[in-house]
């Protein structure tokens, strides 16, 4: 099997972190063959701190004098590379120094043949590289299940992920027109090409601070609807219904994409046909009977359906803020105060929890938010602002 791995990292204007990331990768117990660094029209010191590198042998410098985008300088990255697969890394993130080593390894297992991508479990960090609490992790799961994984939520981080580079060029590449869910688009397109391994190891570090692209959470959901627009909503229940689970838990997930579709009535008719009261899937099955009943502003049946949802898990983070905003709507605030307090405690960075507790406390929630999808296992950090 071919394993040449070429390492393609887009900066803009990473003077702060770039010599961190390019040594985490020089550092590696298992070499690149090649790094390759395209600087998209920096206008700070960027091309000053690369400069201190231009005696590495495997390390290759492009320069845009005006800023492309980063989807279209990573394109631009990988139609430079040489090898069989392509690590991408964004300008501020670290990877540990055995993260080509395992990835090495997992390139070597029976069924890799198969795989287009590679990735792991992961970490965050904070601006000054101090470990943010939690570890992000997901599971191996068959080839033919992945894209039902993945069109329900992405999985896969992208910097520090392995994508094989005849399946990177087959799929097109990244969609320079998206500005959010760039990654998730490619993943997509990938997962209908082959399968994902995954390492359930954290072999790399994610960096938080106020410039993160994904700290536009509103912007990200933007894009995540854009992306599934591309879709037949056929095509999207095969990919779920296709996935090694039991048939409800395909069901209600279904409804979840169609809900993040606006097919409102489709999915509460999928979810009036679920009447197996199995407890592993009667809180995803509450919450989103209770996310229909507040599109429709049937607040009562809203209420009361999140406190279902809590019935079979009380430290359901999405639920318990969403009854919060119910409660407020309703007019009891002091009880909507009183289960912020508890999300918040629960899920310090939680959002959307933080947000309403504030608003409610100060009687200023016209505009509460309410939590549309339940929370990761981890959250990841995200901007306040």
């Amino acid at each position: 099997m071919k394993n040449k791995i070429s390492v393609v990292i887009p900066v803009y204007n990473g003077e702060k972190y770039i010599a961190e990331t390019i040594q985490s990768l020089l550092d590696q117990t298992k070499k690149a063959n090649e790094i390759i660094v395209v600087n998209d029209g920096s206008t700070d010191k960027t091309k000053d701190v690369l400069e201190n590198f231009s005696k590495e042998s495997n390390l290759i410098f492009h320069h845009f004098s005006e800023n492309k985008g980063v989807a279209f300088t990573r394109n631009y990255g990988v139609s430079l590379s040489q090898g069989d697969w392509i690590l991408f890394m964004d300008a501020d993130d670290l990877a540990e120094p055995n993260l080509l080593e395992q990835y090495f390894n997992k390139l070597n297992e029976s069924d890799s043949d198969d795989w287009v991508l590679i990735h792991s479990a992961y970490q965050q960090i904070d601006e000054k590289g101090s470990l943010l609490k939690g570890v992000h992790r997901f599971k191996q799961v068959h080839s033919q299940d992945i894209l039902g994984y993945q069109l329900l939520r992405n999985h896969v981080y992208l910097s520090g992920t392995l994508v094989k580079k005849d399946s990177f060029i087959k799929s097109s590449g990244f969609n320079p027109s998206l500005t959010h869910s760039e990654d998730w688009d490619l993943w997509l397109r990938l997962a209908a090409i082959g399968g994902y391994g995954y390492v359930d190891i954290p072999l790399f570090k994610v960096r938080r601070h106020g410039n993160n692209t994904s700290a536009n959470i509103k912007g990200m959901l933007e894009g995540e609807r854009k992306v599934l627009e591309q879709y037949d909503v056929e095509y999207i229940k095969q990919a779920i219904y296709k996935r090694s689970l039991p048939a409800n838990e395909n069901k209600v997930d279904f409804v979840n994409i169609l809900y993040r579709m606006g097919k409102w009535d489709d999915g509460i008719n999928i979810l009036k046909t679920i009447i197996d009261r199995d407890p592993r899937i009667m809180n995803k099955v509450w919450f989103l009977k209770g996310i229909y009943y507040y599109q429709i502003q049937e607040y009562s049946s809203a209420r009361q359906s999140f406190t279902e949802a809590l019935n079979y898990n009380a430290k359901d983070g999405a639920s318990l803020n969403n009854l919060a905003v119910m409660h407020y709507l309703l007019n009891d605030s002091e009880k909507s105060v009183v289960i912020l307090q508890k999300a918040t405690e629960l899920f310090p960075e939680f959002l959307d929890a933080s947000y309403n507790l504030k608003e409610v406390k100060n009687q200023s929630g016209t505009n509460l938010k309410v939590t549309m999808r339940q929370l990761r296992p981890v959250l990841i950090r995200y901007a306040s602002t």
